[in-house]
C-alpha cells in the first residue's frame, strides 16, 4: 500500500496506533507480529468491520461500538462468567492486597463489630491502635482508608458509622474551604469573606432559625431610593 509522506508521518515503526484502527501497513514491524488469533488481531477485525459501516470519529461509529458492547456483554457473561459493565466501571482500590499489610486483624474486626450504630469512628486512629504497617514496617498515610476497605471486605457496613458527618446514608458532608490569597510561591493566607457572602450566610441562618431575632414588636415597611445611570431619582 503506497502512502503519501504526510500519511507516513502518522505511523510509527512499532506499536503503530494508526494501524490499530486501520489495516496494517508494511511500514513497520508490528504488522508482522499481529496474529489473527490474538486479542489485538480480534480487536482489529472488529474495528475493521465497524469501519466498513461507518467512518472514523462519527456518530455512526460510536453507535456501532455501543452495539458491539451490548452484543458481547451477554456472551462474556455466559461463557466467561464476567460482567463487563461492572468490571470496567469497578472503582479503583487505593490500598491493594490486604496481605501486604500487618495489623491485628481479628482484634480490629471484633472491636468494630461491637461499636453501636451511629458511633463516631476515626479510621486513622484505629490504624495507630491496631498497629497497621506496610511491608516496609511503616504506617501508610492512607491507614484509615485501608481499615475501612478491610472492614467492607469482611461484610461490615461502614455506612452505619459517622452518620452525623453524612448528607445521606452514604455521602459525606464536604467541608467548605475558604479561598486563599497567594502572596508568593508557597505562601498563602486566607482571603477575607465578601460582604455579600456574609449577608447570604446570615440570611440563611435567620431563615433556618439558627439566629433568633426575637419577636417583631413594631414591624415596619422600608423603602429605598437610588439614582440610575441617567441621574434620575428612582
Amino acid at each position: 500500500m503506497k502512502l503519501s509522506e504526510k500519511d507516513k508521518a502518522k505511523h510509527t515503526l512499532t506499536d503503530c496506533e494508526q494501524c490499530m484502527v486501520f489495516d496494517a501497513s508494511l511500514l513497520h514491524k508490528s504488522s508482522e507480529v499481529v496474529k489473527k488469533d490474538s486479542l489485538v488481531g480480534a480487536c482489529q477485525n472488529v474495528a475493521n468491520i465497524i469501519l466498513e459501516k461507518s467512518p472514523p470519529m462519527s456518530k455512526a461509529a460510536e453507535k456501532n461500538v455501543e452495539n458491539f458492547v451490548k452484543v458481547f456483554t451477554p456472551i462474556a457473561s455466559q461463557k466467561l462468567g464476567v460482567d463487563i459493565i461492572k468490571t470496567v466501571s469497578k472503582p479503583k482500590k487505593h490500598y491493594g492486597n490486604f496481605d501486604h499489610y500487618t495489623f491485628e486483624k481479628e482484634e480490629f474486626l471484633s472491636a468494630l463489630r461491637q461499636f453501636p450504630h451511629g458511633s463516631h469512628v476515626n479510621w486513622k486512629k484505629l490504624g495507630e491502635q491496631f498497629n497497621l504497617t506496610n511491608k516496609k514496617g511503616e504506617r501508610p498515610a492512607n491507614a484509615g482508608q485501608i481499615l475501612m476497605g478491610f472492614a467492607q471486605y469482611n461484610k461490615i457496613n461502614t455506612d452505619q458509622f459517622n452518620i452525623n458527618m453524612r448528607v445521606s446514608n452514604r455521602d459525606y458532608i464536604q467541608r467548605v474551604r475558604r479561598a486563599k490569597k497567594r502572596l508568593s510561591k508557597g505562601l498563602t493566607i486566607p482571603s477575607t469573606r465578601s460582604a455579600k457572602t456574609i449577608r447570604q450566610d446570615i440570611k440563611h441562618q435567620i431563615d433556618n432559625g439558627v439566629i433568633d431575632l426575637g419577636e417583631k414588636i413594631a414591624p415596619s415597611q422600608i423603602s429605598s431610593n437610588y439614582i440610575d445611570n441617567t441621574g434620575r431619582l428612582m
